[in-house]
């Protein structure tokens, strides 16, 4: 793989996951608050998926174009709708208690956003 596609698809990696964290954590505090029991666990689970995609990522033998570009449109559509604000709120409207839908939300949408981005990095 050329050096430059190489470094372009880490920037484009790091800029959208970096930019999904901050939205998700605007997204929660509305409904949960900013202080640093929110806001600490979001970062960390957000970290610990980043890094099992990074180890998956480098388990990949072959066929690695075509995997990053599935893996950019499956977390292209899992953030344009689960970041969305109506799905946030509808999350935090019908799952009680606040801590359930925190960690549905967590676990079904950031992880697993987290997850794809961090595969494409394959070193």
């Amino acid at each position: 793989m050329p050096r430059t596609l190489l470094y372009a698809i880490v920037f484009i990696e790091g800029f959208c996951s970096l930019g999904a964290e901050v939205i998700a954590l605007r997204r929660l505090v509305p409904h949960i608050g900013s202080s640093i029991v929110v806001t600490a666990p979001t970062i960390g689970f957000f970290l610990l998926a980043l890094a099992l995609g990074y180890a998956s990522g480098a388990k990949v033998a072959g066929n690695y174009i075509n995997i990053v570009a599935r893996n950019f449109l499956i977390a292209a559509a899992l953030a344009g709708i689960g970041l969305a604000g109506i799905s946030v709120d509808w999350m935090f409207a019908h799952l009680q208690p606040v801590l359930i839908a925190y960690l549905v939300f967590i676990g079904g949408v950031l992880c697993p956003l987290a997850w794809l981005l961090g595969r494409q990095c394959r070193f």
